[in-house]
Parts: structure tokens; sequence; C-alpha cells
């Protein structure tokens, strides 16, 4: 393995420190944010304004950082856990026959049979008034455990469906109380779908990045990773969030609100969260195409993980229950009330049954395990014309060959190395992409850049 992180020198995790906190110091990193590479220019607040509409020099950098970083990923996937907590890397493996104590804080931890690490528990400071309260939670044993230990959290924090009687004489408080119920019934459908119950009897665990932010990953000046932080977070987790999954910089459309936010109260402004107005989707593919060049199993997660991360979210990042089933319910066909309205009358006195079989056949098709994922051709196509070659696989590089040739008989031409993405504006009138005179320029003006579908 050679994945680029800093090496820490020396560290103390005490408050009586001269600075008065705990402190690091690592080894410093070659590279840039990638910020610096994915937005352009960088110090612009606007740039994720203009994300959509960028240089063909700009969508390779971006192609070539998605690569990179879906490589170094890959390189932790050996490592495997038979526990979800904390990794506790030792010097040596315990001696034999000792006891580890799962109830003593001290000895809270279990060793991986194959190799000197132990799986110890987790500690979070969630309380915004108080910065010495912990939160521990103990190391378990399969992802069924570890969702509904975060069922209990959840009922804990008050969000119970039926802990609250319904005939208040607040009607809006009625209201709240109907909404709540009725996120938490499609919160219990998304978990109990197939890829959150694997057998315990075969089920191991790898790395999952809390943070694989833009701001978290170094590049050199064309889009190569150097460097990856922030892995203080870091926990052996189930696969379906691993490392295979989407980065957080291609997940933001599923968490543009603060914790506990309804999303009446968030703020979910481009400025504010930066990711791509409507490209992200495009990217996404990407990366699950990129992913699956791995040839590995857990690239069968990476189409559908940013639901799967955002399921997770509810239960462990204060994410509210309502943002996750609105969203679902925009994805599920069919459903013409608003999410909200739905959502409402689902979690009403008496329930409504006809509805919740409907979603509990419709949403599990949304989280199938890509078990054999096919690349949206049409995308990989442009990947491969913008930034080739990106793949060393030889069925993949046949397939794009296949299509690439069908599009030039098409378009009597053949894709050239500034072929850009080809992107439908949301109204389906517009084209944004090859053929356009976009110059060097990532701020090109969108009315310039607009022209007909039709032939």
């Amino acid at each position: 393995m050679n994945v680029p992180v800093p090496t820490v020198i020396a560290y103390c995790t005490e408050f009586d420190t001269p600075i008065n906190a705990p402190w690091m110091l690592m080894d410093m990193l070659p590279g840039r944010r990638a910020y610096e590479i994915w937005f352009v220019p960088p110090s612009d607040e606007q740039a994720c304004l203009h994300a959509d509409l960028l240089s063909a020099e700009t969508h390779g950098k971006r192609v070539t950082f998605l690569k990179s970083l879906a490589e170094q990923m890959a390189q932790l996937l050996p490592l495997q856990f038979h526990r979800i907590g904390i990794p506790e890397i030792t010097t040596s493996a315990p001696s034999a026959g000792e006891d580890i104590d799962t109830h003593n804080p001290a000895q809270s931890v279990v060793t991986c049979a194959d190799n000197n690490i132990k799986i110890g528990p987790s500690f979070h400071w969630n309380s915004p008034t108080d910065a010495f309260a912990v939160e521990r939670r103990d190391p378990v044993d399969s992802t069924q455990e570890y969702i509904n230990a975060g069922l209990r959290e959840l009922k804990e924090l008050g969000f119970d469906d039926y802990s609250v009687p319904l005939g208040s004489e607040d009607i809006y408080k009625d209201d709240q109380i109907r909404i709540q119920r009725g996120a938490l019934i499609i919160l219990k459908i998304i978990f109990a779908s197939s890829v959150f119950n694997p057998s315990k009897d075969t089920e191991k665990f790898t790395i999952h990045h809390t943070d694989l932010d833009l701001q978290n990953i170094l590049t050199d000046e064309k889009g190569v990773v150097t460097g990856i932080l922030e892995w203080d977070g870091a926990f052996a987790g189930p696969r379906c969030i691993g490392l295979t999954a989407a980065p957080k910089f291609l997940v933001s459309d599923w968490f543009p609100e603060g914790p506990d936010q309804l999303p009446e109260e968030s703020d979910e402004s481009l400025e504010r969260i930066l990711y791509i107005g409507y490209m992200t989707e495009h990217y996404r593919n990407i990366y699950a195409g990129l992913n699956q060049d791995v040839h590995t199993m857990d690239t069968k997660y990476t189409a559908n993980s940013t639901l799967y991360q955002a399921a997770f979210a509810v239960l462990y990042e204060g994410s509210h229950p309502l943002n996750l089933a609105s969203k679902v319910l925009d994805r599920v066909p069919g459903i013409l009330l608003h999410p909200l309205n739905f959502i409402m009358t689902l979690g009403r006195p008496g329930g409504w049954s006809v509805a919740e079989q409907y979603l509990r056949e419709q949403i599990p098709k949304l989280l199938e395990i890509e078990g054999d994922f096919t690349p949206d051709w049409e995308t990989m196509v442009e990947v491969h014309a913008a930034h080739p070659p990106f793949t060393n696989n030889p069925d993949t590089i046949e397939q794009i060959l296949n299509e690439t040739k069908k599009r030039a008989n098409v378009a009597n031409e053949v894709p050239t190395a500034d072929f850009m993405p080809v992107i439908r504006h949301p109204s389906g009138g517009l084209l944004f992409g090859p053929g356009l005179d976009t110059g060097s320029s990532d701020r090109t003006d969108p009315a310039a850049c607009e022209t007909n579908i039709d032939g």
C-alpha cells in the first residue's frame, strides 16, 4: 500500500498544553487543495455558480482527480475487519487466552484474527454547548446491529413514531407528529433492504473516511492525488459506505441541511455548500465507472452509495429523517403528491397501507446493489475523449470504442480531444457541450452556450 497520508511525528491528547488544546504534529505533504483544480478560480466565492460550464482542460483535471482518488482508496481494500468501530493498531497481538471485557471502557476492544488490529469504541463530541460532553459508541458485530443502535439513539432523542399521541389542541403539533411518523416509516423501509442486511456469518467491514471532501484531498497541478487528510474520524464500517463509496463532494446534494434542520430551515445555497448545480450526477456516474475498472467486488456499491451514506447520516450525523424521506420519494416513480404531503398522509392515524406497500416494493429497487454495474456509455465516451486513456480495462475500452464509432457515424465526425460533456439543460430545451465555443475560460457566459437540441 502506498496511500499518501501524513506521518504523525508527535501528538498530545490532553487539554493541559501550552495551547490549551490537544495537538498533533505531522509531515507536510506536497500539493494543493483539490478545490483549486475542481473550481476555477478557487478564490472566487461564486466559482460554484460556474462549475457546470467548464473548459476541456478543467474537465480533464477532474477526471484525472477522480481516477487517482478511486485508485488510492482501492489500495486500502485489503484491510478488512470483523467488527464496526475504531481500528486500534498495535505492535503485538494480545497474549493467547487474553480475556477482553467488552463492557470495560479500558478493554472494550476485539482483535482482528488476521492482523494485530483491535476494534475499539468511538467517542463523539456532539454537544453544541459542552465541549467536554463525550458520547461513547461501543463496537458492534454486524451492519444490522449498527443500524439498530442508531435507531435507538433516534428514539432517545425523541424521534419515535408512536411515543407522542395525536389529538393535541395544537394542530401544528399534530402535523409535525404525522410527518415524524411518516418519515420513520420510510426510514425503516430503507433499512429493511438487502444491502443493509448482509449475512452475519460472512460479513466483514472496511474503512469509511468520514470527511473525504475537497479541502481534505491534495493534488498536483494535473489533478493527481498527492495526499489524503483528516483520518481522525475514520472507522471500520459497513462496506456499502466504505472505500468505493462516492466521496463527500459528490454527495452534497443529499446533505444540503445543517444538523437536525428541517428542509425549510436549511440553507441550500450553492455558495454555502459548493457543489455543482446539475452536473453532480454526471461526475458520480464517472466515478462509478472508474471504480468498476478497479476490479473488486466492492465496486458494486459505488453507484448507489450516495443513498447509503445519506441513510446512515440520519442515524449518526444529525441529518433529519424528513430530508432523506423527501429525497427518496423524489426518486420513487408514480408519486405525484408533494413529498411533505405524502409523508404527512403516510403518518396519519391508522396509517396508509396501500402507499406503504407500494413503497416496500419500490424503495428496495432504488437501493439495489449493482452487481454488474454498467456505466453510462455516453458518459464514458466523453471521458475517454476528454482524457484518454482513463482505463486499462480491455472490456471497457472495447465498449468505449464501439460507442465512439456509433456516435461518429451519426455525427459524421470523430470526437476530438477537447470533446466536452453533453449536458442537457433542466428545461430539456438547451444543450451545453460539444461544438460550443467555450474558449479557455471556465466562466463562460451561459447565454453564449445555448443551442437547440432539434437536429
